[in-house]
């Protein structure tokens, strides 16, 4: 009796001790909260905040150790196939809204990557493969609202999911027609125009033509 008295009282001294610290400390992260936003607004508040959480990364990591614990599951079970493999992660990715949110935060990092890419290609040094990132996650989410993915059967889900990157896709092509369409202005007006950063926008260009072409014929050959 004695032996389980004592651990208590001194967990309860602890919290008396540092109740007035945990007070304090909400009051000032209240106190900030309230100052930030009203010199920025509101939404540049959230705005601080979800980058200092790194909610982000946080999403992200939530919605892989989601992935990779329904994998094992599958692996386990002994009975799989490729597709019926991707086709049961893809639904169970965006089940919850928890899940969609984390789903959406690995579209935008791969969206990243994808401007990165050709921000390298093209030889640029803008930011565009930052605000590509934005866009396309805020499109993969009100897509995935819009379309209530989180309530349907698992096989609608799935149809559901594949329109909305199908739709993403083109969003993506679209942007990055965008990017390229100033840099051959400015290349054809230039007295001197770099050979080398001519010939790779132009294979941007082939790949904007090319990769519509191949979505319609995976479309068309499936249904």
């Amino acid at each position: 009796m004695i032996a389980t008295l004592i651990p208590l009282a001194l967990v309860k001294i602890a919290l008396w001790v540092s109740a007035f610290d945990v007070v304090e400390t909400l009051y000032g992260g209240f106190q900030h909260a309230r100052n930030y936003a009203s010199n920025y607004g509101l939404s540049a508040l959230v705005e601080s905040e979800w980058q200092r959480l790194n909610v982000p990364c946080v999403l992200r990591t939530f919605w892989l150790i989601r992935l990779f614990e329904q994998l094992s599951n599958i692996i386990e079970e002994n009975n799989f196939t490729f597709m019926g493999t991707v086709q049961s992660l893809l639904v169970c990715g965006c089940e919850t809204v928890t899940a969609v949110l984390g789903m959406t935060s690995v579209v935008s990092l791969i969206s990243h990557y994808i401007g990165k890419f050709f921000q390298l290609f093209l030889l640029t040094d803008d930011d565009e493969d930052k605000s590509m990132a934005t866009v396309s996650a805020i499109v993969f989410y009100i897509l995935a609202l819009q379309t209530g993915l989180t309530s349907l059967s698992p096989e609608k889900r799935f149809v559901r999911l594949c329109r909305n990157l199908c739709l993403l896709v083109t969003a993506l092509l679209h942007y990055i027609h965008n990017n390229v369409s100033p840099l051959l202005m400015s290349l054809s007006a230039a007295r001197n125009p770099s050979r080398n950063r001519h010939i790779r926008a132009l294979l941007v260009c082939l790949f904007l033509v090319l990769a519509p072409l191949t979505l319609l014929a995976a479309l068309w050959s499936r249904h």
